[in-house]
């Protein structure tokens, strides 16, 4: 019992260290630490807290008006038919992000840039996703109240703003705390389109270390930052857990709260990406720039796989601890030290080569997204095998065994789901790259992407969105197919 429990331990330990040594790493690699207040930080941090407040509002507004529609729909259509829908909705929380800029730049004819700028790519980005998963938890936790709400004959227009509102207003605030600091510390969006006002923290940071190289002034802000994040994130309650619906006899009662023209928000977003794919498809199947971008394919799909495999790794160290409720909690307030910090410090260890650069840039891309996939759904899926786990554990059966015959079986196909939504997202990173990979070497695909859009060649940057598809399609089967043969394996 004592060995099992250590060696669950020394793994956790092992996989903190892992997440926190970028920052580790800086601490020792900074000779003198000053800190050094710079009047121009307060201009960021009130910038970077503007578009974080606005686009969490508008992502909570129009996810919550989707929401309504969705519940309309689910009494409407087959399940099966519910779910295509839904995974239509979310397709742009799953895209690479250089995509998203550089079709919703086309449907403008030019680059949206600024506040606006900002706030309108992250709330097409998320508005989908958080339309389902409010869904989700009016269902849960409002069917019984509302059936009797019909019942009294409240009016479902009164039963929103006096019943449903305020006794959700603890959800309301997770999630919103959630999307606060998903957009406090995002790095690719701002980096484009913020410019120096509403580019956020992490884009300040990036700049003054391109142009001083000064890390002893600006490593305390980050420890800073890091430190007051991780508080507020302990004394807040965890995201709401979105299950699925358990009683389907509401679905009926249910959809008179909803209205199926709602709906338009949570789909308007996929909508639009799908009708400029389908306007600009002879620029899209081009074999020449086919042909042209291989070099810069190959590159993204290394990434996108080693990003996965490193995702894979690091989920499969959660799952064989199988953490006790206080280590949970760590890693559920656990923030990712900051995409500038990440890049330096890998950047700072020396070595090069492409090879080198690669490795680098897939390691730093999975310590970046691992916070946020846990906090998803990983922790959730965990906590479900409890009950198993006790069971199991009132006799004399070794730890290894549990896991190979409990955890791994059910966890693993949640674990390369995960694992191939980083590869995606890191397909779409020209952020790291652009400080890990040096310019003599071939750039990513999204880095070339982005190179051309601040070039204002924008039809350019349009041309290579079928060659970044076509390793994210890639890179996505690759880890379903690794679930199914694991699977067929763990079952004969």
């Amino acid at each position: 019992m004592e060995n099992r429990i250590l060696l669950r331990n020394l793994v956790f330990l092992f996989l903190l260290f892992i997440l926190s040594f970028p920052v580790v790493y800086l601490l020792f690699y900074v000779e003198q630490i000053q800190f050094i207040w710079d009047p121009t930080l307060l201009t960021v941090l009130k910038g970077a807290l503007l578009q974080a407040g606005l686009s969490t509002f508008f992502t909570l507004v129009l996810g919550f008006l989707g929401a309504l529609g969705f519940l309309k729909l689910r009494g409407m259509i087959k399940p099966t038919h519910f779910d295509w829908v839904s995974l239509f909705a979310i397709v742009p929380s799953f895209l690479p992000v250089i995509i998203i800029i550089v079709l919703f730049s086309d449907l403008f004819g030019f680059l949206p840039t600024g506040l606006w700028g900002v706030v309108f790519f992250h709330t097409m980005m998320n508005v989908g996703l958080v339309s389902l998963l409010i869904e989700k938890l009016i269902f849960n936790t409002t069917s019984d109240w509302y059936k009797l709400s019909l019942v009294s004959g409240v009016h479902p227009t009164r039963f929103i703003l006096k019943g449903l509102l305020p006794e959700l207003r603890t959800e309301w605030m997770s999630l919103g705390f959630y999307l606060m600091v998903l957009y406090f510390f995002s790095f690719s969006v701002p980096l484009i389109v913020g410019g120096t006002t509403y580019g956020g923290i992490e884009v300040y940071i990036y700049e003054k270390i391109i142009f001083s190289g000064d890390w002893g002034s600006i490593l305390p802000y980050v420890l800073s930052l890091s430190i007051l994040l991780f508080l507020a994130s302990r004394l807040m309650k965890n995201t709401p857990h979105f299950e699925k619906q358990k009683n389907q006899d509401a679905t009926l009662w249910m959809t008179s709260l909803g209205s199926f023209t709602l709906l338009i928000c949570a789909l308007t977003p996929s909508l639009l990406l799908f009708l400029i794919l389908f306007k600009n498809f002879f620029i899209f199947t081009s074999l020449s720039v086919l042909k042209d971008s291989l070099p810069a394919m190959r590159v993204s799909l290394i990434i996108g796989l080693l990003t996965g495999f490193f995702m894979l790794i690091w989920l499969s160290m959660v799952s064989f601890c199988f953490l006790s409720t206080k280590k949970s909690q760590i890693l559920l307030s656990w923030m990712n030290p900051g995409w500038v910090v990440v890049g330096f410090s890998l950047l700072l260890m020396g070595g090069e080569g492409r090879v080198v650069s690669l490795f680098k840039t897939s390691l730093g891309l999975s310590l970046l997204f691992f916070p946020y996939l846990y906090r998803l759904s990983m922790d959730r899926h965990l906590k479900s095998l409890s009950s198993q786990i006790l069971v199991a554990e009132t006799f004399p059966v070794p730890w290894n065994r549990i896991f190979l015959k409990i955890i791994w079986p059910q966890m693993i196909p949640h674990i390369c789901l995960l694992s191939a939504l980083a590869g995606l997202w890191a397909l779409g990173d020209f952020a790291l790259a652009e400080i890990l990979l040096s310019s003599s070497q071939t750039p990513s695909l999204a880095l070339e992407m982005k190179d051309l859009m601040t070039s204002y060649r924008l039809n350019s940057a349009l041309a290579l969105v079928l060659p970044l598809l076509f390793p994210a399609v890639f890179v996505f089967l690759v880890f379903q197919g690794l679930s199914y043969v694991s699977g067929r394996k763990i079952s004969s």
